[in-house]
C-alpha cells in the first residue's frame, strides 16, 4: 500500500508487482537506506535535508537500482543518472570494505552469484530470486506505472510524460503519492530518456 498512497487497488496493485518481479537483496536495501540521507545532501545540497528530501533521494535510488535488478516488463521504473552514480559510488565502497560485490548468501545459485547492484540476464527474468527477503519500505517506493501503448491517432500533451501520461511540472518532472510510516509524501520524479 505504501507505493499506492493507501488504496486497496493500488495495495493489490503494489502486492502482484511485488510477487512477480525480482527483489532487492536485503544488503542492498539496507544500503539504499542507510545512505538515502547522504545521498539527499548531494542531491539537494543540503546539510540537512528534509525528511521529504531524503524519501525522494531513496525513491531514486531504489527505482534506478530496480532498474539494473529487473526487465520491467510492461512497465516503467524511473531512472536517475544521479541515483546510478551514487550507486556506483556504493558499489566501489561496498568491495572496498567486503573484498568482493557478491552478496551474502547468494554463492552457489542456479544463476550464479548475486552482485551489488547488479543482475545477469538470467537473474533479471527469475522473479523467485530474493522472494520473502523483500523490505516492504524499500519495494513500496518502486513504481511501476504500467506501458499503456497510446492508440493509433491519438497524441500526449507536451505537459504530459509520454510513456506514463502523469502531468509533468516546469522542471520535467512529475509526483507520486507515496505512504510511508503513516505519513503521505509527493516526492517529484525526474525521468531520463538516457540509458
Amino acid at each position: 500500500a505504501a507505493a499506492s498512497g493507501g488504496s486497496a487497488a493500488g495495495a493489490a496493485t503494489a502486492f502482484n508487482a511485488d510477487m512477480n518481479n525480482r527483489q532487492l537483496h536485503p544488503t542492498e536495501a539496507t544500503l539504499i537506506k542507510d545512505n538515502a540521507r547522504r545521498f539527499a545532501q548531494q542531491l539537494y545540497g543540503a546539510d540537512q535535508p528534509s525528511a521529504e528530501q531524503e524519501l525522494a533521494a531513496q525513491t531514486l535510488l531504489v527505482n534506478t537500482a530496480q532498474n539494473a535488478l529487473d526487465n520491467n516488463l510492461d512497465a516503467v521504473v524511473p531512472y536517475s543518472p544521479l541515483a546510478d552514480a551514487f550507486l556506483q559510488t556504493l558499489k566501489i565502497e561496498y568491495q572496498q570494505a567486503n573484498g568482493t560485490l557478491v552478496l551474502p548468501g547468494t554463492s552457489g545459485q542456479l544463476a550464479g552469484p548475486q552482485q551489488l547492484f547488479y543482475a545477469n540476464a538470467e537473474q533479471k527474468n527469475m522473479p523467485s530470486l530474493n522472494q520473502g527477503l523483500a523490505d516492504v519500505a524499500i519495494t513500496g517506493l518502486i513504481v511501476r506505472t504500467p506501458i499503456n501503448p497510446p492508440k493509433v491517432g491519438e497524441t500526449v500533451a507536451s505537459n504530459r510524460d509520454r510513456l506514463t501520461g502523469l502531468a509533468l511540472d516546469a522542471q520535467g518532472r512529475y509526483e507520486v503519492q507515496v505512504s510511508l510510516d503513516g505519513r503521505n509524501y509527493s516526492p517529484k520524479l525526474l525521468i531520463s530518456t538516457e540509458s
